[in-house]
């Protein structure tokens, strides 16, 4: 068996793989910015690089389905909080990648992880970042070593639209995600006050069916030419304004349908003081920008049922 992969069968006869690593040393600014040219905005440099390496999952992604239209692969961060003493802060923060694969056969299960791997081992590397992989027991050991009071999921929230006309009375309503550029100092300045606490962002790479876009597109035309304005015999154009934000986010879809898509799951486990705040503190990364709200809650979940997911 490669290395610290661990493998279950389900009960659909499929097999998950899963390979575990842990970031153990994250380049310091101050010295990196000495292996870049003068003036050059190293953040923005680091932020496209690992945008890149979603491209690259999205991209192993497309040629697996290629070859195996019913395997899946994701990819899942981990901030794990440990108690420390004699220090100002209370807890360290670990970070872990958990790469997942799933397919109908051992052997291409472990192959698909070990292509996830190498694209994220490759980046890592080159942007400095020093990872080791962890045996899986290791890995479950400390997510067990975590309190289960309470698990908050934090997710997009979801509605129907009306619009009280006949070219289309409602649709399913939601927003898009934006790229953030700010930093993450709220939620690391949280988790440093609430030891054995766990942040896990999943992602996991997806395309939208030919049913999917042929829907999306028809809605799409549809939002933009009430938001745009129609004619009414007797009243002249009316524009339903309401509709243009919808209308750009359908076109967003429509605009990427052969783009890195990716669903997501945002989820936070410890105690019940320290997952109420954490949740919230990423309620308020998310919507950071007062200019570009997206619609987000936290919902508590079923913690019996969520941890009977994890493997």
């Amino acid at each position: 068996m490669p290395d610290k992969i661990k493998t279950v069968e389900l009960n659909s006869g499929e097999y998950v793989a899963i390979k575990a690593k842990e970031i153990i040393a994250v380049p310091m600014l101050s010295v990196i910015e000495n292996s870049f040219p003068q003036n050059t905005d190293v953040e923005k440099e680091y932020r496209q690089g690992f945008g890149n390496l979603l491209s690259e999952v999205f991209q192993n992604y497309s040629n697996i389905k290629y070859s195996n239209n019913t395997a899946e692969i994701a990819v899942e961060m981990i901030w794990l909080t440990e108690a420390v003493q004699n220090q100002s802060y209370k807890a360290k923060i670990r970070l872990f990648m958990v790469l997942r694969a799933v397919a109908q056969d051992k052997n291409s299960a472990l192959n698909y992880v070990n292509r996830l791997e190498t694209a994220c081992t490759s980046v890592l590397h080159l942007y400095k970042y020093e990872a080791e992989s962890i045996a899986h027991d290791d890995m479950d050991q400390l997510i067990g070593n975590i309190p289960d009071q309470s698990v908050y999921a934090v997710v997009k929230d979801e509605r129907e639209e009306r619009f009280q006309n006949a070219i289309i009375p409602a649709c399913f309503g939601f927003d898009v995600f934006d790229a953030y550029a700010n930093h993450l100092d709220s939620i690391i300045n949280s988790l440093i006050d609430y030891p054995n606490c766990v942040i896990s962002i999943q992602i996991i790479p997806t395309h939208l069916t030919e049913e999917e876009n042929a829907m999306v597109t028809q809605i799409s035309q549809a939002l933009g030419m009430l938001s745009k304005g129609i004619m009414e015999q007797g009243v002249g154009n009316i524009s339903f304004s309401e509709t243009e934000t919808l209308a750009n986010t359908y076109k967003h879809y429509v605009t990427n349908r052969n783009s890195a898509l990716f669903m997501y799951n945002i989820v936070v486990m410890g105690d019940d003081l320290s997952t109420e705040n954490i949740a919230s503190k990423m309620l308020g990364y998310i919507n950071s920008d007062t200019s570009k709200q997206t619609a987000v809650k936290k919902i508590r979940l079923n913690k019996d049922k969520y941890l009977e997911t994890l493997i």
